[in-house]
């Protein structure tokens, strides 16, 4: 059984949510000022998007693949449609500041990382995942939650992403009993049509993860079908997971994280890339890098680094860097 998390104590304490929590190399990218970053606090994230295209204009884009789950022939109309359609499902990048008063960016991240422990556990898949964690940001950006009715946000979220990502998700019973039968069944219920009402059924989320699959496929040479068993792309998707957990993750659009992950992957592991580096780019690269510098020293998030130390994912959470 995973535990709850309805014990909690002030933050300050660092006690809060007890009942949760029972190869070196060198990487640098040059800082950019702080006040040349474009994100905004306000009704979403407004970051002005930098990110280019060019992931797209590789000759591949041309080739006729094997394997037409990758529909080449439709990949550059799709990739502008996403890019374009990405920030009518992003949450208040500053809702921690402007709506919660009872919970914080711990709490939060404290969540996600048992989020985590139940995706694993029920073996969900990725999209599920990034679809709950939007999913709780969006809710809270615009309802005060207390802190004792933050897991069952969290909770009810990952079971609306299930049945909407899974062909065959979890029944609500096996939700009720991950929360060591903190809710009920009516309680998750109740909160599902909640959620529902506040993000008006808009469930077609498209999480940085997305973005990364079109933007390994066009920038390397590997065939499709192998592309996503390769390191450069399981370190990326690890980077993607750390950030899912810090909350000034919202401030940058989905396309830049991604556009970011894989640019700090190809630095770690030494991949020569032609991908552009725009200042944005760089700034948000250096701050996922912290990130993952963070994590490999103080396992501020469990959850993902057990992960990512299977074999299925290339252990790529040991990979150790210095900064």
């Amino acid at each position: 059984m995973i535990a709850s998390l309805t014990q909690i104590e002030d933050s300050n304490n660092n006690t809060f949510y007890n009942s949760l929590r029972r190869n070196s190399k060198s990487v640098t990218f040059e800082k950019v000022p702080k006040h040349q970053r474009t994100s905004t606090c306000g009704s979403g994230s407004t970051m002005d998007e930098e990110y280019n295209e060019s992931c797209l204009s590789s000759s591949r884009m041309d080739e006729e693949l094997s394997n037409p789950q990758f529909i080449s022939n439709y990949r550059k109309d799709i990739f502008r449609y996403i890019l374009e359609e990405q920030s009518n499902y992003l949450p208040n990048s500053c809702f921690m500041e402007q709506t919660q008063k009872d919970i914080n960016q711990k709490m939060r991240s404290i969540l996600i990382d048992w989020i985590e422990e139940v995706h694993m556990k029920f073996k969900l898949s990725p999209n599920s995942l990034y679809l709950a964690i939007n999913l709780i940001d969006r809710y809270l950006s615009v309802n005060i939650v207390k802190r004792n009715r933050l897991q069952l946000v969290g909770v009810a979220s990952l079971f609306i992403a299930s049945k909407f990502e899974e062909i065959y998700p979890p029944n609500i019973k096996d939700f009720v009993y991950v929360c060591d039968r903190a809710y009920t069944k009516e309680e998750i219920l109740q909160m599902e049509g909640s959620i529902l009402n506040t993000v008006n059924f808009s469930l077609n989320y498209i999480s940085p993860l997305r973005f990364l699959e079109f933007t390994v496929i066009e920038n390397t040479q590997i065939e499709d079908n192998k592309v996503f068993q390769t390191q450069q792309f399981q370190l990326s998707s690890y980077i993607l997971e750390i950030a899912l957990h810090s909350y000034e993750s919202l401030q940058y659009m989905p396309s830049q994280l991604a556009h970011s992950a894989l640019l700090l992957s190809n630095k770690i592991l030494g991949i020569q890339s032609e991908m552009e580096i725009t200042d944005e780019s760089k700034y948000c690269a250096t701050y996922l890098l912290q990130l993952y510098y963070n994590n490999q020293n103080n396992t501020l998030y469990p959850a993902v680094k057990r992960k990512y130390a299977r074999e299925e994912h290339l252990q790529v959470s040991q990979i150790t860097i210095s900064i």
